[in-house]
Order: C-alpha cells, then sequence, then structure tokens
C-alpha cells in the first residue's frame, strides 16, 4: 500500500522513473483540480450531443464529495449511503431541496478523471444520467484512500431546480 510520502517521493524523488507504471499520478492533482476536469469533460460529452453545458453547483458538490467520502472511508460501493439514504434523501441535507431533478453517478476504481468519465460514458445507465437533458447542475465528488477496496471513488450529482 502506498502512502503519501512514499506517492511524493516516487513522483518528485529518486524513484521518479518508475512512477509511470503506477496509476497514481491523478493524486498529485488537488481535488479541485480533478473535480473540474471531470465536469470539463463531462460538458465535452453533452456538447457532442447539442445538450447545453452543466453549471457547477457547489450544494451538490458538497453532497458528492459527501458521498465518495463515505464510500472511501466505510469500504462500500452502492447508491445507498451508511445512513440508509438514497439520493433523493441525500442531496436536500445539502441545501439543495427544491429541485425537480436529481440522477446520480458513481464510480470506484478508476485513478483519472478522463478515466472515469470514459467509464460512464461507456456504461448505458451513466451515460443516461450524463446525457439526461433534463439537468442544468452538476456537483463533483471524488476521495482517495488507500487503504479502502477501491482506493479512487468518484460521485457525480445531477440536478435541476424548480
Amino acid at each position: 500500500m502506498l502512502n503519501r510520502a512514499l506517492l511524493v517521493s516516487m513522483l518528485f524523488g529518486v524513484l521518479a522513473p518508475l512512477a509511470t507504471a503506477i496509476p497514481l499520478l491523478d493524486a498529485a492533482k488537488s481535488r479541485k483540480e480533478l473535480t473540474q476536469e471531470v465536469l470539463v469533460l463531462t460538458n465535452a460529452e453533452r456538447a457532442k450531443f447539442k445538450l447545453p453545458p452543466l453549471t457547477y453547483e457547489t450544494r451538490l458538490e458538497k453532497a458528492a464529495q459527501w458521498m465518495a467520502e463515505d464510500m472511501a472511508i466505510n469500504n462500500y460501493f452502492a447508491h445507498v449511503d451508511s445512513l440508509d439514504r438514497s439520493i433523493g434523501q441525500r442531496v436536500p441535507s445539502f441545501g439543495y431541496t427544491n429541485y425537480q431533478t436529481l440522477r446520480e453517478n458513481i464510480a470506484a476504481g478508476y485513478p483519472t478523471a478522463a478515466q472515469v468519465v470514459e467509464g460512464w460514458m461507456n456504461s448505458p445507465s451513466h451515460r443516461k444520467a450524463i446525457l439526461c437533458d433534463k439537468v442544468k447542475h452538476l456537483g463533483v465528488g471524488f476521495y482517495f484512500d488507500d487503504e479502502s477496496k477501491y482506493k479512487w471513488y468518484w460521485v457525480q450529482e445531477f440536478g435541476r431546480e424548480q
């Protein structure tokens, strides 16, 4: 198991040549950089289908981030969280209460933003959420936990308010 100190030394120190063999390179990016990259890639996919871009929504981001952390810390992978809440119960607790539409994508095990968006686009149900013409907002969560089963956890929360 890699800890952060070893990762930093591999990326920037004596062991740097080995870093290319380890899919942790995105771990050097900040969470904000990764979530913004997912937004850009998601909107690029929507543009291919002449759909309007999604606006980043901080309340949805908070819900998505909480979910990503919850899955990693509690070592599970599901749309129902550790408090037994579905998206319709969870998202309002982060202030997104007047919603008309909600969608959620989760993924685990993808080390980069590009890989996770590609994975979602290759899955019919996840692709449907990304290309949903009823949503206007997106919040993205990402969490890395070397001690968890899948290590990389990603969540997209899509919404539209009334």
